[in-house]
């Protein structure tokens, strides 16, 4: 399965809120003109945040730092509730009427469709029993600093507390990797 990081799509599809030609004051009166853009303007902006704050690792990755103190639930109850807030993400967005939108806001449109639509088939192909791949596991915490602000005190500790929070599970054979090795 292709993954694509959340700040990537993240960026593309609010780059396209925004408007490519420069100046947001003509796509903000647009976007405020067209209810069906208003409406993914607040789908987007609110699903990213939530992908923030499920996802504190890649939120420090994409330089959004509220969350470098935290390390992701990978809990099957929450990777579970996630799925259904995909799930949801996907009928708030079916209820967008697709035809009154225009421009960067169908490329939008279609890219959210798309990530959205991927996440839920992983799940349902249970994905999520894979927990170490080549792009993703506790091999790549080594890139964990590299991403992180060290600018003043606040950044040190929340980087002391991600250590002393470091769940050891990590290194060794999960529930939900247990699981994925059962079902083999």
């Amino acid at each position: 399965m292709v993954r694509i990081a959340p700040a990537t799509i993240a960026s593309v599809l609010l780059t396209g809120a925004v408007g490519l030609a420069g100046s947001a004051a003509p796509a903000v009166a647009a976007v405020a003109a067209n209810p069906a853009a208003a409406a993914l303007h607040d789908l987007v902006t609110a699903e990213w945040q939530r992908e923030m704050r499920e996802d504190p690792l890649e939120a420090s990755a994409d330089g959004f730092h509220e969350y470098d103190a935290y390390w992701p639930d990978v809990s099957l109850a929450t990777l579970a509730r996630e799925h259904q807030e995909d799930v949801q993400a996907l009928r708030k967005l079916a209820a967008i009427d697709r035809s009154a939108l225009t421009g960067e806001d169908l490329i939008t449109y279609d890219l959210f469709k798309y990530r959205y639509g991927m996440q839920v088939e992983e799940y349902g192909l249970k994905g999520y029993l894979m927990p170490v791949t080549e792009l993703d596991g506790v091999q790549t915490l080594r890139r964990l600093t590299q991403s992180l602000r060290f600018e003043n005190e606040a950044d040190y500790r929340n980087f002391v507390h991600r250590l002393q929070t470091f769940n050891p599970t990590w290194t060794r054979p999960s529930p939900s990797s247990n699981r994925g090795s059962r079902t083999a």
